[in-house]
This record gives C-alpha cells, structure tokens and sequence, in this order.
C-alpha cells in the first residue's frame, strides 16, 4: 500500500504484495483497497474447522471476542459485545437486576454508508416497519454504545416533536437514526436474540475446553502497569499470544449463509 508514516512512528515493517484482481496497478492505494472491499458480496463462513454448522449468533460472539482479544473496536464491535451481554442478563435476577418475567427481543441494526452505524434496539413490535422508527413501540428501547446512549423510544420522540430544532445532546442519536432509518437493516435475518438467552452451546464448549471464562463481563481486556515510566497497555486475555494472533489476522471468510437454510431456521425455531 501507497502510505507514508512520520518518521517518529515506529510501525512493524511489513510489506503487502496482495494485488486487487483484474486491475492493472501492481501496488494498489488504500483507497483502491476499501473500494474494492466495499464492492465484494458479504461472505461469512458457513461450517467450523471440524465440520460443524456455523451460526449467526456465534459470528456475533466471536467478534465480540476479538474486539476484547485486540481491545480495539468502533460501533460495530461495541453493538456485538453489548449484544452478547444482554445474552449474559440473569434471568431470575440478582441484587442489582430484577428478574424477568417474559422474554424480551433484541437486534443488532446496522445503517449503512453514509449513516455507516450498527446499534442495539431492545423490545421493537416484530410486525412493525423497520425502516420507520415511529411504528416501533413505545416501549421499544434504543441502545447505542458508540454513542453512550440509552433511551425509551416514545420518551425521546416526545422530545423530538416538542422541539424538534433542539440541539440537545440527548437528541443528537436519534436525529442521527431519524436522517438515515429508511436503509436499516439487518446483515443476516437471524441476527436477534433474547434477553438472559445465554449463549450459544459452542461458546460454552470451547471456553470450558480452553478453561477460559465463560461470561465477557468476567474479562479485564488489558491492564494498566508502568514500566520505566511509561504506561503501558498490557493484554490480559487467555487466548491472546503470537501465535493466535497471526492465525486469526490471516483467517479469510469464504462461504456465503444461505438466509432460507432449513438448519437456521430449525435453530430458529429452537430459540423461541
């Protein structure tokens, strides 16, 4: 790639001979780059390594997983990791928590360029219009971690129409939504969950396999020491080494879901 760094950097040297198919220029830029991802379908892995099927649910988890694993992330990550804590809610409750007493639905909405967003909403009618936030619920709640926000639908559309020319900080989300909600849409149909659902067997298999913690809010991502002065971020994750982190930088996503897939739909089915 065609990029200069200051000097003062010190980045790993690393050159990329990769080439974009059929285009003439050998050393493509990094605009050339994101033009080209941009226009390449959606593919997401279809089986696991041992031939079992990969679920929805479990590309959400494992994302969730690498943004801890490399503590690095936008909205995307941040809506996968809060959505799988919302899998972790204790269902009977707790001394913080109440208890639940039916099940609530969740989804991961994801807006595309130029909105460029993904975001939780919680509780949304399911015979409702997507792409209209006003036919949602007024019990529908909108979770947006990029943005530190959480609000009652009907609470902040009062808002909105009492002073809809507001420059309030508490409307700045929902005009965001509100400008770009006619492109919502789910990147897989099956990308919903339920509230304390817990997560999918495999999740559970592999972390006790790998004696690894089985709930994200039991992780501390990194930790802060100083060494000759110098704060440091120090990765305290038990699946990070060097090895791990070069077999998964290099892992490329090769078959495509197929949405009406009679085993997703089975899995469906068992979930509700």
């Amino acid at each position: 790639m065609n990029l200069e760094t200051p000097s003062e950097h010190n980045f790993w040297d690393k050159k990329v001979y990769a080439e974009i198919p059929n285009q003439a220029n050998p050393t493509p830029t990094l605009n050339e780059w994101c033009e080209y991802l941009e226009s390449c379908e959606y593919f997401v892995k279809k089986f696991h390594k041992d031939g079992t099927r990969n679920f929805p649910i479990e590309q959400i988890e494992k994302r969730a997983k690498n943004a801890i694993k490399f503590g690095i992330g936008n909205c995307s990550e941040q809506s996968n990791l809060a959505f799988c804590l919302l899998q972790e809610y204790p269902k009977n409750g707790d001394a913080k928590l109440p208890p639940l007493t039916n099940n609530i639905r969740f989804e991961r909405i994801t807006i595309p360029m130029p909105g460029d967003h993904s975001f939780i909403v919680i509780n949304r009618d399911p015979h409702s219009d997507l792409n209209n936030i006003f036919t949602w619920g007024k019990d529908t709640v909108i979770l947006d971690c990029w943005m530190r926000d959480v609000f009652i639908l009907e609470d902040i559309i009062n808002a909105y129409e009492d002073n809809p020319e507001s420059t309030s900080e508490d409307l700045h989300c929902f005009k965001h939504l509100l400008q770009y909600q006619a492109s919502f849409y789910l990147i897989n149909p099956y990308f919903y969950g339920y509230i304390g659902e817990g997560h999918t067997p495999r999740w559970y298999e592999k972390r006790q396999l790998k004696n690894q913690p089985t709930e994200f809010n039991a992780w501390i991502p990194y930790q802060q020491r100083t060494i000759n002065n110098q704060i440091i971020n120090e990765e305290n994750v038990p699946w990070v080494n060097e090895k791990s982190v070069k077999k998964d930088s290099l892992k490329r996503v090769r078959q495509q879901f197929a949405d009406e897939d009679e085993e997703l739909r089975s899995y469906t089915r068992r979930r509700l």
